[in-house]
């Protein structure tokens, strides 16, 4: 009965073998009858796949162009051209086929309209509304490309919304292995007052050590940012995780970023996969004391860029808003508050 099921499963190829196929291995299997993996890195992840063929992507030439192939990574135009151009007729992505909030950032719903242009009223400049606006248009027209809107500005500290000076005391929530901070390092010019990083993932978190050990103004912590401290699951990826109240993989301390700062605090940078709306919510007394220049990732989850800059507009009036888009595909979408 089993084999009868999985004959009549549609074939299909994946071409991808990274944190989306990880994410979407379930409804994969349950769904298609996989017939191989189609990646650069010919590496096995950690789900369940010895029997499933792996190819490069030299070998296309070698594949059934009969056979679908759902492209499960996020360089969707570039790998459709590559596909088209090899003959393959039926293509599909991940994206498309699948609701998940941590990569589908494409969607557009129109039940949400009326957030949309709250959101979008609250921006205080031309170039802001028009990032918002081509955006929004996008998602509703599944465009995957977003190279025409990417800011030549440096992500979380543009010059044309603020100057970073001497005095500066960063919170780094999502400090990965120390790459925003060596930013940070170059624009001032390494004249800053203070660094608290903040970066759950272990191998990430000892990477950041290495890189910033030799500075005493830079305070490392191996936690989440949370509104609170608990412990909870961490789905790991590749080379990061984010926090899954259902995860499985590990579990992570997570705090309230009031909970361990007790100083003054002039900017915040968060980029903390999908977790910034609760993160924010436990720096509440760090936001109403010091008023912080704020630099948040809007794009791990799709309601985050109209609902971050509406929690923030009602918590704290006072705040202006700008929004930039730092990167060529629809990741790095960043709001700015000041």
């Amino acid at each position: 009965m089993e084999k009868a099921k999985e004959k009549a499963k549609e074939k299909v190829y994946l071409y991808g073998d990274g944190n989306n196929l990880k994410r979407s291995w379930e409804f994969l299997t349950n769904n298609y009858c996989i017939c191989g993996i189609i990646d650069h890195k010919h590496t096995r992840s950690s789900y369940d796949m010895r029997e499933i063929p792996l190819y490069e992507p030299g070998q296309l030439s070698d594949l059934d162009k009969n056979i679908k192939v759902i492209i499960t990574c996020v360089y969707v135009p570039e790998i459709n051209r590559l596909l088209v151009e090899a003959g393959f007729k039926y293509i599909e992505n991940i994206f498309k086929l699948r609701e998940d909030e941590h990569f589908c950032f494409h969607k557009y719903n129109v039940f949400d309209e009326h957030y949309y242009e709250d959101a979008r009223a609250l921006l205080g400049d031309d170039e802001s509304r028009y990032v918002f606006d081509q955006i929004l248009y996008f998602r509703k027209c599944g465009v995957y490309d977003y190279s025409e809107i990417c800011s030549k500005e440096v992500q979380y500290f543009p010059e044309s919304i603020y100057i970073l000076d001497e005095a500066e005391i960063m919170v780094d929530a999502g400090a990965f292995i120390g790459d925003t901070i060596e930013t940070f390092k170059k624009i001032t010019q390494n004249k800053f007052k203070k660094i608290y990083a903040f970066e759950p993932n272990q191998e990430n978190y000892n990477a950041l050590l290495r890189q910033t050990n030799d500075d005493n103004r830079i305070e490392c912590y191996p936690y989440a940012v949370w509104d609170c401290e608990e412990k909870l699951g961490f789905a790991e990826d590749s080379y990061s995780g984010y926090i899954d109240t259902n995860g499985v993989d590990s579990v992570v301390q997570a705090i309230s970023i009031d909970s361990v700062i007790k100083t003054p605090v002039s900017l915040i940078k968060m980029d903390v996969e999908g977790s910034e709306l609760r993160a924010l919510q436990g720096a509440k007394q760090i936001i109403k004391k010091y008023h912080p220049r704020l630099s948040i990732s809007v794009y791990h989850k799709e309601k985050d860029l109209y609902q971050i800059p509406l929690y923030l507009h009602k918590e704290y009036p006072e705040y202006k808003f700008s929004l930039r888009h730092h990167g060529q595909k629809w990741l790095e979408t960043v709001l700015y508050a000041y």
